[in-house]
């Protein structure tokens, strides 16, 4: 019995020796995750353009179209735009001469989820083509970046300055939804101005000057083209057909209006976001016929309509939204034709 007693207590006294043990381990450390920095660097950049400005070749080569290749690794309105010049004589207004170097800036925000964006700016005189802003998107970590737009800067804009591509732009969260409100005297969160600016801005693009929201964006010369297009249009076929103009946001496969938003040095928000513009021509009865552009008539198949005919347009715009007060500039366009119909 003594030596069961015995034996009882030796192992008592190891599980307390244990349990005192334990109690005096250290508790958990949480090791802090690495803060999240660009969504690419400089030579990451570089590689996805390149592959861009192939894909653009390729696609841009006789026989060479691939709709799934071009779904890949373009989005928006370069996608838009790559299918009407495939189908139609209608040039593309981006190409791999746009998407190649000089890459000059680097624009990648820094963001740790999906979707992400980045941008590379190439610098130059303005107005003649050679400064331009090029935009990728990406919606998951299982899909590759795609080619969103390539928009020359205007004449007498300057985009940026940036933070150093090491360090990368400051994202701007916009949110899915803002609250609709009227011109104000009254200062509004950055990030409720560049949510509301696609909604506001197309409003501008319907009514001109009438425009509640026309005071809060400066004059810029894409719209006031656009204004003379479609009025010259209209003008055009006045006698024969009854046209009517309408615009709206392009948005992407998530309902998003907005492409991409980051910071500059200054604290300004660069946007970019993309518009429609639908011109749609009903000839009136016995007026007779219209004439269907010569770079579709292969894609529709006829050289005229004697009843609709619907012309789409799609314009890439990129905006610089300023942290104080002041006008909401237009800084870099691209637009072309995405589609015409016949019916």
């Amino acid at each position: 019995m003594r030596g069961a007693h015995r034996g009882r207590s030796a192992i008592l006294a190891v599980v307390m020796c244990l349990i005192t043990a334990c109690a005096a381990l250290p508790e958990p450390v949480e090791v802090e995750s690495s803060p999240p920095g660009p969504v690419v660097t400089a030579t990451q950049a570089d590689r996805i353009a390149d592959d861009a400005a192939a894909v653009l070749t390729r696609l841009d080569t006789a026989g060479g179209w691939d709709q799934t290749v071009a779904a890949t690794r373009l989005a928006g309105p370069a996608l838009l735009w790559a299918v009407a010049a495939n189908t139609s004589a209608q040039p593309n207004p981006i190409s791999a001469a746009t998407v190649e170097g000089p890459r000059d800036v680097l624009v990648a925000p820094v963001v740790s989820g999906w979707p992400r964006a980045f941008a590379t700016v190439t610098q130059g005189d303005g107005g003649d083509g050679s400064a331009r802003i090029a935009v990728y998107t990406n919606d998951s970590a299982r899909t590759p970046y795609r080619l969103w737009a390539v928009m020359a800067v205007l004449d007498g804009e300057v985009v940026g300055p940036f933070p150093p591509a090491t360090d990368g732009a400051v994202a701007l969260t916009v949110p899915s939804s803002a609250p609709s409100t009227a011109p104000s005297a009254s200062p509004r969160p950055l990030p409720d101005v560049v949510a509301q600016l696609p909604q506001r801005y197309l409003d501008v693009l319907t009514l001109g000057d009438a425009s509640v929201y026309a005071p809060e964006f400066a004059a810029d010369g894409f719209a006031a083209a656009l204004a003379e297009r479609t009025a010259a249009e209209t003008d055009r076929l006045t006698s024969v057909a009854t046209t009517t103009v309408s615009h709206e946001v392009v948005v992407d496969d998530q309902g998003r209006e907005v492409a991409m938003a980051a910071l500059t040095a200054t604290g300004d928000a660069l946007v970019m976001v993309a518009f429609r513009t639908t011109l749609t021509s009903t000839v009136r009865a016995g007026r007779g016929v219209i004439g269907v552009p010569t770079e579709f008539v292969a894609a529709v198949g006829v050289e005229q309509v004697s009843g609709t005919l619907t012309t789409e347009s799609v314009a890439a715009l990129a905006f610089v939204v300023p942290a104080e007060r002041g006008n909401i500039r237009v800084v870099a366009v691209a637009d072309g034709v995405a589609e015409v119909r016949v019916s």
